[in-house]
């Protein structure tokens, strides 16, 4: 059975040319992520890098990065861009990192070239070893006490990247917008992967220019605004995000006939809330995952859809 990686050089192959990443200072190709992707898992190599943190805030040199972590065969640790000092240095620490990966620019970080910087943090061994296969550690929130860390497998993170790709086939979203930081694993996983193996193109921009601000706050105008801007077909919503889109849409303040599939999880929706949303154009399905499972783990779609359930496994 074909790696992740070897999924992803398969779609470069497929279709070179076509649009993967959309930012609002360069495109790529899918030829030229992979190349991109390529040229720094060759640099990770060269530096002996087995485990790094990915910080920052949403950018296409995360992309890039998270990629070229899955070519170099480094374990990634996505740093959630809301924790604090404290939290980090304990993900840090826990994880047994070796460096940080940015994807923005400031003082002290060396740049690694595709946009990436580093900041080496020399030998720190992991607390406990990884278990074998270990491809991915995404850390949770710590709303509710010390951050806990996941270990995800490249099969695991496919596995669930082919169920969902099985599911969403017949609805054929081709534009998606990241709206939710790249470090939480439904968007990486289904925001980012899904999209690219299903022959997408994937819009990442800083998360202030999506309406997003510190760790759970909305800028309502600066999000309806950019939905309508670069109108995407699909979207990751949690639960609150989809109520200020059904409250614009029913202002008449929203374009909805762009889109093809809003996915809405990371808590429970009130069956209200989808069926209002859905009359007003807005095709939302709900959804529900854990990351101990690799992320979602039932799905409601158009045609094998019950309101008011998580949905099918």
């Amino acid at each position: 059975m074909a790696t992740l990686p070897e999924r992803l050089q398969a779609a470069a192959e497929a279709h070179p040319d076509r649009l993967a990443l959309v930012a609002g200072d360069r495109d790529f190709t899918y030829r030229q992520l992979l190349e991109s992707a390529e040229e720094l898992a060759a640099v990770l190599r060269q530096r002996g890098l087995q485990r790094i943190g990915l910080c920052g805030d949403n950018a296409p040199a995360w992309v890039v990065a998270d990629l070229a972590c899955l070519l170099a065969d480094v374990v990634c640790v996505p740093v959630p861009v809301f924790f604090s000092e404290a939290q980090t240095e304990h993900l840090v620490t826990t994880a047994g990192l070796q460096a940080l990966l940015w994807s923005d620019e400031a003082p002290g970080r060396e740049p690694l070239g595709e946009g990436a910087w580093i900041d080496r943090l020399g030998d720190n061994p992991a607390r406990a070893p990884l278990p074998s296969g270990t491809a991915k550690v995404t850390f949770t929130s710590g709303s509710t006490g010390t951050p806990k860390g996941v270990c995800l497998s490249q099969a695991q993170v496919l596995a669930t990247v082919d169920a969902l790709r099985e599911r969403l086939t017949p609805v054929g979203p081709a534009r998606h917008l990241c709206i939710l930081p790249l470090a939480t694993l439904l968007e990486n996983i289904a925001g980012v992967y899904l999209p690219l193996l299903m022959g997408a193109a994937v819009r990442v921009e800083p998360l202030a220019l999506v309406g997003l601000t510190g760790s759970s706050g909305v800028d309502p105008r600066g999000l309806i605004g950019a939905l309508n801007r670069w109108q995407p077909e699909s979207l990751i919503l949690v639960p609150e995000l989809a109520r200020l889109l059904v409250q614009a849409a029913d202002a008449g303040l929203l374009k909805t006939d762009h889109f093809r599939f809003l996915a809405v999880g990371g808590g429970k929706v009130a069956p209200d809330l989808l069926k209002r949303g859905r009359a007003l154009g807005l095709p939302l399905y709900e959804g529900y995952g854990l990351s101990e499972c690799g992320s979602v783990v039932a799905l409601n779609t158009p045609g094998d859809d019950r309101i008011g359930f998580g949905g099918r496994p």
